[in-house]
């Protein structure tokens, strides 16, 4: 070993040091170390290169650990998350260009909807989506939760009734049931929607809005079809309401040609909302919601009054990913990991449906819906699962005020191996086997 890697191994495993420390005087450490003060400012200056450490000019070099998040999972098996795996998250790329961000020492507020050169960045790449907009109908948000709390506002002040597909998307649920907005539910089957309840509910009610996972939905994993998604617009229009589009996995279907309600609308009846969290990382906190014209001014005020603007930083470092023309590439890798994923599961379907398990398992997307026999206490292998660190999410969480027992347990292949897939998937048909 190298004396200033020697060095750097000590102040990173000694724990003397803690973040935000000063680290020792050149002069000292050289002494102590028994080397010449060149190393020691070797080894400074690659801390530095790592992040790990940063200079204050006349004051000294201060350290910052990177915590090991490693011993934190505890090797779980994790059905639940939908962040993609560390090794398919573009860190180094993003770091770069987040570096790049930092020395532009644009550190000034953002308009609330967003800065201008991202939002031109966003309406190039949403065309590759078949997502025609404009610059003046982007909204920049903090994540899509964001983008949905906004157009929850405009749903409240319309005084409309929200319908909701069921099972459905859980967190949104959570907000909605914390207003006094009336909701109603219809439901998804498969690729398509029981047409005959939902128009009978649109008949008897003041329906202004409604709220649907079109693609890759969650919990189910499945995509409404294109007469499916012709026929909600045909009923928005005949009906007067707005569909508010929850596209969260929307960049894969770069290639794929999937189409959203957003392209097949003619009228200006669908409020767009798509997220970076899934397909890139999770902790940039960016979403993006296109709205009509109308609604854009009333938006914008909602977006200033929560939080002014999103990180500006974030956004400029998702633009600069832009700038660089690797994100298509990054997209790609990632659809290619997650179809092998599905294609891998997908070998399990046939003992899936042996055992008396009905399962969704799409081509794409991340979650697969799996619905136990009558006979099996679903609460209680979730309980079982959880001891043995399973990790997966009970049905009941995608249903409007639980109103309906589920036996179904939804799957996420976002963040896990195949190794680990493996193991989760055999471990849980030996579960159900004792639990008859």
């Amino acid at each position: 070993m190298l004396k200033y890697e020697e060095i750097i191994d000590k102040l990173l495993s000694d724990p003397i040091y803690v973040d935000g420390d000063r680290l020792p005087p050149i002069r000292a450490l050289a002494e102590q170390m028994n080397c010449s003060r060149g190393t020691v400012i070797r080894a400074y200056e690659i801390l530095e290169e790592r992040h790990l450490a940063y200079t204050i000019p006349q004051s000294g070099t201060y350290l910052m650990k990177r915590q090991m998040t490693g011993a934190k999972s505890q090797n779980r098996i994790d059905f639940v998350s939908a962040g993609l795996e560390s090794r398919l998250r573009p860190h180094k790329h993003f770091e770069h260009c987040m570096i790049q961000a930092l020395q532009s020492e644009h550190y000034d507020y953002a308009p609330p909807e967003g800065l201008e050169s991202l939002r031109k960045c966003l309406v190039s790449h949403f065309e590759k989506r078949y997502l025609y907009t404009s610059v003046d109908r982007i909204l920049v948000t903090t994540g899509a939760q964001q983008a949905l709390y906004l157009v929850l506002q405009l749903i409240l002040e319309s005084k409309q009734g929200l319908m909701i597909e069921q099972p459905t998307y859980g967190d949104f649920q959570r907000i909605i049931e914390k207003t006094n907005v009336s909701v109603y539910t219809f439901n998804r089957e498969g690729n398509s929607i029981d047409f005959n309840a939902l128009e009978i509910t649109l008949k008897q009610n003041k329906i202004g809005w409604l709220y649907t996972v079109s693609n890759f939905q969650n919990p189910l994993g499945t995509s409404l079809s294109s007469k499916a998604k012709k026929k909600l617009l045909e009923l928005a229009n005949q009906y007067n309401f707005y569909v508010i589009e929850d596209d969260y996995l929307g960049d894969l279907n770069l290639d794929l040609k999937v189409e959203t309600l957003h392209y097949l609308d003619i009228e200006n009846r669908v409020f767009y909302v798509t997220s970076f969290s899934k397909t890139f990382l999770p902790g940039i906190r960016i979403g993006t919601l296109i709205a009509p014209e109308t609604y854009v001014e009333m938006l914008k005020f909602y977006k200033k009054s929560i939080d002014l603007n999103t990180c500006t930083l974030s956004q400029m470092g998702l633009q600069k990913y832009f700038d660089a023309e690797i994100y298509d590439k990054h997209i790609r890798k990632v659809k290619r990991a997650i179809r092998g994923k599905m294609k891998f599961l997908r070998r399990y379907q046939k003992l899936f449906i042996e055992k008396g398990i009905e399962c969704e398992i799409p081509d794409a997307g991340i979650f697969a819906w799996l619905v136990f026999p009558e006979n099996i206490d679903v609460l209680r292998l979730v309980k079982i699962l959880k001891a043995e660190r399973i990790d997966v999410i009970h049905g009941n969480f995608f249903y409007w005020h639980q109103r309906r027992e589920s036996h179904a347990i939804r799957i996420s292949i976002a963040n896990v191996n195949e190794a680990s897939m493996t193991q989760g998937i055999e471990r849980i048909i030996e579960v159900i086997e004792h639990i008859k």
